[in-house]
């Protein structure tokens, strides 16, 4: 944990099946109340080396914390579940990305991680699905029908599709949707929570032409849209691994090592 001025505070969790013990978190939340949920994968490999650990198994799960990493509660999921995405829920609670029949669902929960409600149709992606929600609704990552300008289903021959930020209201349904055209891939989208806007980080692998004169296609970046889903921004950010927003409109990147910090609008 850290303070807002980056001050190291402390930490918690530790490996292990039991209460507050974690055995491969990959997303972390915290929502308005103070509340801290962290998901574990419920896999974790055999350590290598002198005093590696054993390789360790369990369901699926949402651990939840209060602000000081005391254990609260959690959720355990079905041993062929997954999570695939996670964000805080207007008012309080989770939203979680969970496998449907047909491809991916949002479910949100309550701050107690109970009465979970589907939000929205089923949605295909093509990876780990990048979530960010505000007052209105939801901004989800998900693979778009550019010839029938919609969702698309599961795949089918001759469909034409893109990664795409798709609009869910709280109502669950679908609006506008916003089309990156990017070089490289995404890696985390974020809402500005006064402003409304999004923040879209895109990482680009080095990719090398052929021949004496090397170059280097596609900058990582930051882009920012407007509440509507207009383009109004971009700025350069080193290989980004996931982002977040602050309360006060800072942008936090972390990369492998580190954890870069830029103001409102990437100054």
């Amino acid at each position: 944990m850290f303070d807002g001025r980056g001050r190291f505070l402390g930490r918690f969790g530790g490996l292990g099946r039991g209460p507050g013990k974690l055995l491969s978190a990959n997303f972390v939340v915290a929502d308005g109340a103070g509340d801290v949920y962290v998901t574990d994968t419920g896999y974790h490999e055999k350590s290598s080396g002198i005093g590696g650990g054993p390789e360790m198994s369990g369901p699926p799960r949402v651990e939840r914390f209060d602000r000081d990493g005391h254990f609260r509660n959690e959720l355990r999921l079905s041993e062929n579940s997954g999570i695939f995405g996670a964000a805080s829920a207007p008012g309080g609670g989770i939203i979680l990305v969970l496998p449907a029949a047909t491809g991916r669902r949002l479910v949100r929960y309550s701050a107690a991680l109970r009465r979970p409600r589907s939000i929205g149709p089923t949605f295909q992606t093509s990876g780990a699905t990048h979530l960010s929600a505000d007052r209105q609704g939801y901004w989800a990552e998900a693979t778009w029908d550019t010839r029938r300008k919609r969702l698309a289903g599961p795949p089918a021959s001759g469909e034409v599709v893109e990664d795409v930020i798709v609009r869910i209201d709280v109502h669950g349904r679908v609006g506008k949707h916003v089309s990156p055209d990017i070089a490289g891939s995404i890696v985390g989208i974020a809402t500005d929570q006064t402003s409304g806007r999004l923040y879209v980080a895109e990482s680009v692998r080095d990719v090398y032409e052929v021949g004496p004169n090397p170059a280097t296609y596609g900058t990582n970046r930051v882009r920012v849209y407007d509440r509507n889903g207009k383009r109004i921004a971009a700025f350069p950010v080193q290989r980004p691994n996931a982002m977040a927003i602050g309360a006060h409109g800072d942008v936090y990147i972390t990369t492998n090592r580190e954890i870069q910090v830029f103001r409102r609008g990437g100054d």
